[in-house]
């Protein structure tokens, strides 16, 4: 058998095989500085990127206490809320007092609405506790519905990453979380509201709230911008908040 005769005979090479062999350098988007630091960690191939395994990995069930903790260093605490509180400066932040016992620390979120929301999803945090309640208090309810597709798609794809979020997203967030209506979403046309309201899925988990005595505060009889159903409007003013507090 000839040469020719025995090199034609073998099986195709996967086509995985020759993608294995590009060179990072042809990739979409690699930066030259991003190249070069890999280049120094020995990866040239795109075989390369799928067999490299980090030095070390984040350790999410270890506790440091806040006291022990160290400038520059990660950590994980489990702590209680002491204090809460939204407040301007150049923007909107919110500032959290926590202790654990063996002292305080004062965290900043800015951006913190939607930023929140993941972080209880995606952190598995209602899967460690189940019967959480959590009320996102003066900070709209519109982008709620967009929110909940963009993580639903994100987890549908990349659900392998965070092994403790067992269920869509959504379906953590209908449960656990209940949204007050101030500032309540006024758009151009009544229909759109209403679009809102079913988009969101959440009539139970709505509840009203004034933010008096601020100058913008929502007026009671006037902070709804169009007619609902009576049910939903009793539930939304007032049957929703009795059942979540036990009035």
């Amino acid at each position: 058998m000839s040469a020719r005769e025995s090199t034609s005979s073998l099986p195709a090479e996967p086509d995985w095989v020759s993608r294995g062999r590009t060179p990072i350098s042809s990739l979409k988007g690699v930066t030259k500085p991003g190249l070069a630091a890999l280049e120094k960690l020995g990866l040239a191939t795109v075989a390369d990127l799928w067999t490299h395994l980090p030095l070390r990995y984040e350790d999410r069930t270890a506790l440091t206490p806040i006291a022990e903790l160290q400038p520059g260093q990660p950590a994980q605490v489990c702590a209680q809320v002491q204090a809460a509180e939204v407040v301007m400066r150049r923007t909107r932040m919110l500032v959290v007092v926590i202790n654990d016992g063996s002292g305080s620390m004062t965290l900043r979120f800015f951006r913190f609405r939607q930023a929140q929301v993941a972080s209880f999803v995606y952190e598995g945090v209602f899967e460690r506790f189940p019967k959480l309640k959590v009320v996102l208090i003066e900070g709209g309810f519109a982008w709620m519905a967009p929110l909940m597709w963009r993580l639903d798609r994100t987890w549908e794809r990349m659900g392998n990453e965070v092994p403790e979020v067992k269920r869509p997203p959504s379906a953590y967030i209908r449960e656990h979380m209940w949204i007050s209506t101030q500032p309540m979403e006024e758009p151009p046309q009544g229909k759109y509201f209403r679009q809102l309201l079913t988009q969101l899925d959440m009539d139970d988990r709505l509840v009203f709230a004034t933010d008096y005595p601020h100058w913008d505060f929502d007026a009671p009889d006037r902070a709804i911008p169009v007619k609902l159903a009576q049910a939903l409007e009793e539930k939304i003013m007032a049957g929703n908040a009795q059942k979540l507090y036990g009035l």
